[in-house]
């Protein structure tokens, strides 16, 4: 009794350490119902891209999108990677333009998220920077979208600074290859944030014949 009553309760703090993490997948290339359905047997999101770097909307992830859906995905987001230097759009432009192909194909999400990363890819001044992003949440809030900051500790103090809390109360989607699918291996608090709302864990693998990176909340 007495080892049948240790087994239960390992079973049990396992489970409550980890039965309430769900997976999900984030994907930047063109993707079939067929494929998404695969992956739908063992993640519960799926976040598509919607903008490009290139400084162009991005009809295929919105496609991704609206498949996800059919392939049974209920849990379902955009991401927007803008272009963040030497543009001929505006913040305000880009992120219009993205929002306008997700509704031109009725694609609906529950969360516009926001890539900051990569600060070689940004301007120097962190103060035209902050003004950038301030312009991309507000467009999207103002078309009543929610919305939330992907990036990591060192793309953000890099792009806006150490000091910069103004968006500590949006969700974080947490970009770091730890390896491992949880919120904390690693975690350092930055930009405000004491914890993440999704961790991106891994950086690209590849299932079904399809890349795409590894993501847990």
């Amino acid at each position: 009794m007495k080892i049948c009553t240790f087994i239960c309760f390992i079973v049990f703090l396992d489970f409550f350490q980890f039965g309430e993490s769900a997976f999900g997948i984030d994907i930047s290339v063109s993707a079939t119902v067929a494929q998404l359905q695969k992956f739908r047997s063992n993640n519960t999101f799926f976040i598509g891209r919607i903008f490009r770097s290139a400084d162009l909307a991005d009809p295929i992830g919105v496609g991704n999108i609206v498949k996800a859906r059919q392939a049974g995905f209920d849990d379902v987001d955009g991401y927007i990677f803008p272009c963040s230097k030497s543009c001929k759009k505006s913040a305000v432009t880009q992120v219009t333009e993205a929002l306008d192909g997700l509704e031109a194909q009725n694609a609906q999400v529950g969360t516009i998220w926001l890539d900051i990363e990569v600060p070689s890819s940004w301007p120097s001044d962190v103060t035209a920077n902050r003004k950038f992003i301030t312009d991309m949440v507000n467009t999207a809030s103002n078309r009543g979208y929610n919305v939330g900051i992907y990036t990591g500790k060192s793309h953000w103090e890099g792009i806006c600074g150490s000091s910069y809390q103004e968006y500590s109360n949006y969700p974080l989607w947490w970009t770091r290859f730890t390896g491992v699918a949880d919120m904390t291996t690693k975690w350092e608090n930055f930009g405000g944030w004491s914890s993440p709302t999704i961790h991106q864990y891994a950086d690209t693998l590849t299932a079904y014949g399809l890349g795409y990176d590894p993501n847990v909340k």
